[in-house]
């Protein structure tokens, strides 16, 4: 009988492409639903091509439909329609119409637009974190200084 590897011996999920990564201010967001931030990171794991290239971010997008994403989510294509609707809404996403029959091509914008103020803080602390310096300790007790 052949032995059976466990999962992750010798290639880990994450070299596989199979999980996503949700950012801290999105996971957060109080504006969103729990169906709207799956719907996001469904659109996430299906955008595999860059539209454009804005400042440093790229603009990723997909042609997946609503019916799909519900499908592989589990959830109904009105629930799917109405979290793409508040995404699009929210400046998450920008949605485009390719004509009738086909799937609309979805644009997953920079989180920069949606959280300038928040990614602006974010990068500060993260500057003033890199510049830290360590200044030399004076032990207590020392009396001899």
């Amino acid at each position: 009988m052949a032995r059976r590897a466990k999962p992750g011996a010798d290639t880990t999920l994450s070299e596989l492409g199979y999980w996503t990564r949700m950012s801290k201010l999105l996971l957060f967001d109080t504006r969103l639903s729990a169906v709207d931030r799956l719907v996001y990171e469904g659109l996430i794991s299906y955008a595999n091509r860059t539209t454009a290239v804005k400042g440093d971010a790229s603009i990723f997008s997909t042609f997946v439909g609503s019916d799909t994403l519900a499908a592989r989510l589990g959830f109904s294509t009105r629930g799917v329609a109405d979290a793409i609707g508040k995404l699009q809404e929210l400046g998450f996403i920008e949605r485009t119409l390719r004509g009738q029959g086909k799937t609309a091509v979805t644009e997953l914008l920079p989180l920069d637009d949606v959280y300038p103020s928040d990614i602006k803080k974010l990068r500060a602390a993260k500057a003033k974190k890199d510049k830290i310096s360590v200044s030399p300790i004076r032990l207590i007790g020392n009396e001899s200084d």
